[in-house]
């Protein structure tokens, strides 16, 4: 599988996990895979990074989305934003580039084209918070 599809697979793991918030589909979802060992890690990897470090992403969210409280972004563009960020801060072998592009992709796919411009728009304001270049 691609990385691009493991993000996918792993973006709408985080949007269930965000839905249904007393529930952990993670392994039920993965257990309906014939995936590869190595795939199922790296999903795996992704959605425990960014539950792991979830406040942090999600304070990333909120300081960058001007004009956009947390409340009003749809649960599938954070679940995006957080996947993207994560990868930013904590993946230092995925170029940032890659993420924004990724993330922009996933969101007009799931969300629409207008998406994929909010998507953008905070991830890049994110990136000159954090002083660097993409």
């Amino acid at each position: 599988m691609s990385r691009r599809t493991a993000r996918e697979e792993a973006v709408k793991i985080i949007y269930q996990m965000e839905i249904h918030k007393d529930q952990d589909p993670i392994d039920y979802f993965l257990q309906q895979t014939t995936w590869a060992e190595n795939d199922v890690a790296f999903v795996k990897n992704m959605v425990a990074g960014v539950f792991d470090h979830h406040a942090d992403v999600t304070q990333v969210i909120v300081d960058n989305a001007t004009n956009w409280p947390i409340h009003r972004i749809s649960k599938m563009n954070l679940s995006i934003l957080r996947l993207a960020l994560y990868e930013m801060i904590y993946e230092k072998d995925i170029p940032r580039s890659v993420s924004i592009n990724e993330a922009v992709e996933l969101a007009k796919k799931y969300d629409g084209p207008e998406a994929g411009a909010f998507v953008n728009g905070v991830l890049g304001a994110a990136i000159s918070t954090m002083g660097e270049e993409v």
